[in-house]
């Protein structure tokens, strides 16, 4: 995953202009392996905007929670997205760090 169209998708979600448009970019993309652990790199990067890490972070505990856990389709659904176990083994294993090493503004 590409970090700078990463950050500059987020970036996109905070202008009211572009944010649809970012948004629907985010929700195609957001199944790519790598994905995740991506976007806490790009929370934990100190060199960018705070708005844009904080964006980030929404996104990730968003996609966290909706996505973690492996579902069953239901009768004639398609099968729910689920963060693949690779994705997942690399958010567990950075994310203690992660939030004991991020600012204030991005833990709350």
């Amino acid at each position: 995953m590409e970090i700078r169209k990463l950050i500059d998708l987020l970036r996109a979600t905070i202008d009211p202009n572009q944010r649809q448009q970012a948004e629907a970019q985010l929700d195609q993309i957001h199944k790519i392996i790598g994905f995740a652990p991506s976007l806490l790199q790009v929370v934990m990067m100190t060199d960018c905007d705070m708005p844009v890490r904080q964006a980030g972070a929404i996104y990730l505990k968003n996609l966290i929670s909706n996505s973690w856990q492996d579902r069953e389709a239901e009768a004639g659904q398609p099968m729910p997205f689920a963060l693949h176990e690779q994705d997942r083994a690399l958010i567990r294993d950075s994310i203690v760090d992660a939030v004991v090493h991020a600012p204030d503004l991005i833990r709350t």
